[in-house]
């Protein structure tokens, strides 16, 4: 189909599955399908998806937001961007941010949309420039198609507008070795720090 220059859906079925979930996936793409479909098949051209490229430096913008998606471990990622000089922010998490984060969920992952909002309201709240913003996230081939959330949250941020599409979305290793040996070093710490907090808090 690649070869071909032809849209496909591939659907992964595992322990984590949910029909709404599959639903969106088949929806998205009979939606491609059609739009490739209507195509002009005289010009060829390849088949790219109209959302913008995620950011491969990490020094590209002048501050750094990076999600909070764990309250032991991501404040001390955060510590450790700081420490290698780098202007980094964390998210604040808020029930009314979450609950408006859902006007742009159309059946997705719900952290999606509620990152999305986080990174929008972290912005205007600190009078930020989204042009000199950067939204971190991680680069993973694992389950939930993690490695699609770069693409559609800049989706997100490109469809809000509001200045917001001057954003970038980092899409970075979760161990930080794309930005140096000594940040992931240090993330490692982190991780297993945050790990041995959590079994301490369990107990």
């Amino acid at each position: 189909m690649d070869a071909h220059q032809k849209p496909y859906l591939i659907l992964q079925i595992d322990e984590h599955g949910s029909n709404v979930g599959y639903e969106t996936r088949i929806e998205a793409g009979i939606r491609s399908f059609r739009n490739h479909a209507t195509m002009d098949h005289q010009k060829s051209r390849p088949f790219l998806p109209i959302i913008t490229q995620p950011e491969k430096s990490i020094y590209a913008r002048k501050t750094i937001i990076f999600p909070n998606w764990d309250q032991l471990v991501a404040p001390l990622l955060v510590a450790n961007l700081r420490k290698l000089g780098l202007d980094v922010r964390l998210l604040e998490p808020d029930e009314e941010i979450t609950r408006n984060s859902m006007v742009h969920n159309t059946g997705q992952c719900l952290p999606l949309n509620i990152i999305t909002q986080e990174f929008i309201e972290f912005i205007k709240k600190n009078n930020l420039d989204p042009a000199d913003t950067m939204l971190w996230m991680v680069e993973t081939k694992l389950t939930c198609n993690i490695r699609l959330y770069p693409y559609y949250i800049k989706n997100l941020l490109d469809n809000y507008g509001d200045g917001m599409e001057k954003a970038i979305v980092y899409s970075g290793e979760v161990t930080h070795l794309d930005i140096s040996l000594n940040a992931c070093l240090n993330a490692y710490l982190a991780y297993m720090i945050g790990a041995l907090s959590a079994g301490l808090v369990a107990k």
